[in-house]
């Protein structure tokens, strides 16, 4: 099972890197999707800071956050179901990236 994750790790943060395309929430459990999230926010955050474009990835930041609450879960089948509860995950963490991307802006 661990292999099974790592790889699985591996494979979402290399999709997530790639020209910075979202990461398919169906074909990761829900603690890949938001280990690789946290992650990748982490590498950004320090190559923001070094480029001195936190405000940059700011809207980057709220774009992501704007696509994951754009969906529409009025289909009821249980994939939807799925679908809702990692995007309410993914929405949850990416609203904290946001507040912590404020708070590095206020140091």
């Amino acid at each position: 099972m661990q292999n099974t994750l790592r790889q699985l790790l591996v494979d979402c943060l290399k999709n997530g890197r790639s020209e910075r395309v979202e990461m398919d929430p169906l074909k990761y459990p829900s603690q890949v999707l938001c280990l690789a999230e946290a992650i990748l926010f982490t590498e950004r955050v320090e190559e923001a800071i070094k480029k001195g474009s936190l405000n940059n990835y700011l809207k980057e930041l709220q774009a992501q956050l704007e696509s994951y609450t754009s969906v529409d879960f009025a289909n009821g089948d249980d994939e939807m179901k799925v679908l809702e509860l990692k995007l309410k995950a993914l929405i949850l963490d990416t609203i904290h990236y946001i507040q912590v991307k404020h708070q590095l802006t206020n140091l």
